[in-house]
């Protein structure tokens, strides 16, 4: 990893036609942090805007960001940031802020959820903007308490069986049940992994920090707490 800059060629809302900074590098202003990358976009980016890494991109994803039709859906929980300049062109470089405080995010309320301060944000998949995620907070836990009604004693050790052991009906239906519990479990323990997993990919967002009324059917510019690292 390449050492942090301190000395920088260009202010926050500069673009660039070439690679001024080192694609992909990290800059860190008071306590903001931003980074450096190229749009790789067939349209330019605008400021405010979330924009997207690609997974395709691999070990230079970082340095590559489109807006969401183009990174596709597949690529939502990759939001790399909020662009800082006021336009940045197809194939220029230019600064996204990766975390802090940004004044301009563009967000808007859908004209159904309205937004309030505090409330976690997502991009949009119908635009370069932040809406409400109501999807985002603790995974609800499905996996449930075993209820033993074989009228056993628990042990940790399993007592031996042998092909010569006589097992009456009742023995199996004793057996089939406790497969079928485990089953069951099994698939709910499978719902809560699930659920993490879609947990940890909502840890790129933005928190606002101004409230918008549901009647705000536009995008508008916000003050936001930027989570993209």
């Amino acid at each position: 990893m390449a050492a942090l800059k301190t000395l920088w060629k260009t202010t926050l809302t500069a673009t660039e036609t070439t690679d001024d900074e080192g694609v992909g590098r990290i800059r860190i202003e008071g306590n903001d942090i931003y980074r450096w990358v190229q749009n790789k976009n067939a349209t330019a980016l605008t400021v405010g805007q979330v924009c997207y890494h690609k997974a395709a991109d691999a070990a230079n994803a970082h340095e590559k960001v489109y807006d969401l039709s183009t990174a596709g859906a597949a690529n939502a929980s990759l939001m790399a940031g909020i662009v800082m300049a006021a336009s940045l062109a197809a194939d220029s470089f230019g600064w996204i802020q990766i975390w802090g405080v940004n004044a301009s995010v563009s967000m808007y309320a859908s004209g159904v959820t309205a937004v309030a301060a505090g409330d976690t944000l997502k991009g949009d998949s119908s635009g370069g903007f932040m809406v409400h995620d109501a999807g985002f907070g603790d995974v609800s836990q499905t996996q449930e308490a075993l209820t033993d009604n074989s009228g056993g004693v628990t042990s940790t050790t399993l007592a031996a069986m042998t092909p010569t052991s006589t097992y009456n009906s009742a023995n199996l239906v004793t057996l089939n049940n406790g497969i079928a519990s485990l089953a069951a479990q099994l698939a709910k323990v499978k719902v809560d992994v699930e659920g993490v997993i879609t947990s940890k990919s909502q840890g790129r967002n933005v928190i606002a920090m101004a409230a918008l009324a549901s009647s705000v059917t536009v995008a508008t510019a916000g003050r936001g707490f930027v989570r993209c690292l």
